[in-house]
């Protein structure tokens, strides 16, 4: 009876609000129930810390076995739940690794209770703080990725996340972790793809989970299930790490994490004009950040990244450093760009002669590293780049360059993050040892970043550089510092850059106008498909695997893939360093042949019979001919070969 309740019809498009929260409180206790196995509480543990670390390992853990599950294989993912496991073991041996190094402050017991003792049985506050936090948080949620209109159109959503919710769905089809897994499917191996690639996919295997639980479509799994998940589970930890720093109550602490999640310095989405006059020329990307709320592909790497630093904080190094190694498994950009910002760590320690930051920068390089070596030489999983592609330039008029280029970010960063810096400074000048050591990681992320964007992988897509850093380390950090000074001009200047990031995710939520047909529509030619893929045609796309027909795509509950390349796209040099190239590779071009016959050669090989055609991407007059006309509606148009 209840699972029905909780199952949409077969041919439902549109998301169901009751359901979709349903199933993530599903989720959230799950997550719950997994980490309470793996992180144990104590007589005088404070409950939202130990909930944060429950939540963070819980997911994680989960996301590595789907992982196995859907692979039916082991393979480099599953050491997150192996890693974890081991840290339970050693933290049930050892209960005093995780017992917090200090009591709470008193300030902080008198407001909410959450005194020594009162873990097995938390107040009816605490219970209706993280009640409302969670409800906050998943309106809040709802309200980003809301794609549906009350005239059944779709709203084109500018994200990314329509190709991570295909790739939740290829990924197990293809049997092998690779960016094209979400467009070719099973095709995938005939593709020359048969290594798994080390790179984010742990959200993809939620959304793959949460799917297969509850019945529902991907990309609504992704937009309504998982995203809220996550975001409640990031305020939690965040909210647990304030409070280990300031012993601030517990609903400023709460509010301080979902400002950080939030928070923006500059709206460089929405205001780029005048960030091409702030920037300084061909470093427009550099300076072009987004917020943890955006960047859904960041968001399981910042959850083990905060609680590494929550469990370091609470002297629990052991399940810091193991939750440190799993960040780095989890995705190569903890490596790069944590590696850079702990590497950069070690000149301000050289320049304070400060033993303890130099071992603490050194000790974060080495779990990295090691996260790195363990999946390159136990699962050979390498990074998704092309062979041959530099790693950096040294010849000296180029590294001179990049000096010069360096300095000049730096300064422009440092302008444009002025609101946050001052919650930086307040760390750096904290009299207590943990809480410098976060003011510098801050700061050091916003330099180290910037060197990193000038000098290396001058092909790749250096932006994950500075992405990275200021989504995981620059706002967060200087917002919990921002709250902790409690002052009227620091609680303004928060409130700035929390209304600065509403305002940017506002303007740069929709890409366009909605699209013209309507999701009445879309379930007939849903049936009609019956899950099978489809291609198209584009003058003009995105990556091969990040496709602007992605979202339709995942309505239709089918992939889709482009069938012709793109000059501007497939040929530049960030492309390049992923290998989008690789179609021309595996179908070379016979001599003189054009454009749609090649398109139709390549779905001939791939297996394709269905072509969609709609007013962006409509089908060339070229290739008509060949094709017959299989359904239609409103907008958009079925070809069959």
């Amino acid at each position: 009876m209840l699972a029905s309740l909780l199952t949409p019809a077969a041919d439902a498009i549109e998301p169901s609000a009751a359901i979709c929260l349903a199933w993530t409180l599903v989720c959230t206790a799950l997550a719950w129930l997994v980490g309470r196995l793996l992180v144990p509480s104590h007589a005088d543990a404070v409950p939202l810390e130990t909930l944060a670390l429950r939540l963070a390992a819980g997911i994680t853990w989960l996301a590595g076995a789907l992982a196995v599950a859907g692979l039916g294989r082991w393979n480099g993912l599953a050491l997150l739940p192996l890693l974890l496991t081991l840290a339970a073991i050693w933290l049930r041996l050892r209960r005093s690794d995780t017992s917090p190094r200090e009591s709470p402050p008193r300030s902080s017991a008198r407001h909410d209770g959450e005194t020594a003792g009162t873990a097995a049985r938390p107040e009816l506050r605490s219970l209706l703080m993280l009640a409302s936090t969670f409800a906050v948080t998943y309106a809040g949620t709802w309200i980003w990725n809301d794609w549906t209109r009350d005239d059944h159109r779709i709203e084109r959503l500018n994200m990314d996340l329509p190709s991570l919710a295909q790739l939740a769905r290829g990924l197990p089809e293809a049997g092998v972790m690779s960016f094209w897994s979400g467009t070719l499917g099973a095709s995938c191996r005939d593709f020359g793809e048969t290594a798994d690639l080390w790179y984010h996919w742990t959200p993809a295997w939620l959304v793959f989970g949460a799917s297969r639980l509850s019945g529902m479509g991907e990309v609504n799994v992704l937009l309504f299930v998982v995203a809220p998940l996550l975001n409640f589970a990031l305020v939690v930890v965040a909210a647990a790490a304030v409070r280990r720093l300031t012993g601030m109550p517990a609903w400023q602490c709460l509010a301080a994490g979902a400002a950080s999640i939030v928070a923006l310095s500059f709206p460089a989405m929405a205001e780029t004009g005048w960030l091409l006059k702030i920037a300084p020329p061909g470093d427009l990307n550099a300076h072009v950040h987004t917020n943890l709320t955006y960047q859904f592909s960041y968001k399981c790497e910042a959850l083990l990244v905060f609680a590494a630093l929550l469990a370091w904080l609470r002297s629990g190094r052991v399940l810091a450093a193991m939750l440190l190694v799993a960040a780095a498994v989890s995705a190569p950009h903890t490596v790069a760009s944590g590696g850079v910002i702990a590497g950069t760590l070690l000149a301000p320690a050289l320049v304070r002669r400060d033993r303890a930051m130099a071992a603490f920068s050194l000790r974060c390089i080495a779990l990295l590293l090691l996260g790195w070596a363990l999946l390159h030489f136990l699962f050979s999983m390498d990074l998704p780049k092309a062979p041959g592609s530099v790693f950096i330039d040294l010849r000296p008029d180029v590294l001179l360059n990049n000096a010069w280029r360096t300095a000049r970010s730096i300064a422009t960063g440092v302008l444009l993050a002025a609101v946050v810096m001052p919650g930086l400074w307040h760390w750096c000048r904290s009299s207590k040892r943990e809480a410098q050591m976060i003011g510098w990681l801050g700061l050091c992320a916003l330099a180290g970043s910037y060197a990193a964007y000038q000098f290396l992988l001058p092909e790749g897509d250096r932006s994950h550089f500075t992405l990275y850093a200021h989504a995981l380390f620059v706002l967060p950090l200087g917002v919990w510092g921002l709250a902790a000074i409690r002052r009227v001009w620091s609680s303004a200047l928060l409130f700035l850059a929390v209304v600065t990031g509403v305002f940017d995710m506002a303007a740069a939520r929709t890409n366009g106008p909605p699209r013209a047909i309507t999701t009445t529509d879309l379930a007939q030619v849903k049936k009609f498909l019956a899950g099978r893929p489809w291609g198209y045609f584009a003058a003009s796309d995105r990556f091969w695997w990040i496709s602007d027909q992605a979202m339709l795509a995942n309505l239709l509950g089918t992939r889709c893939i482009r069938l012709t390349p793109v000059e501007t796209v497939d040929h530049a040099a960030s492309s390049r360093f992923y290998g989008t190239a690789r179609p021309e590779e595996f179908l070379p071009r016979l001599p003189d042949e054009t454009d749609a016959a090649w398109a139709l050669r390549f779905a001939d090989k791939l297996g394709i019979h269905h072509i969609i055609s709609t007013a962006e991407k409509p089908v060339p007059d070229s290739a008509i001919p060949r094709l017959r006309v299989a359904m239609q509606v409103p907008g958009l148009t079925v070809y069959e070969r």
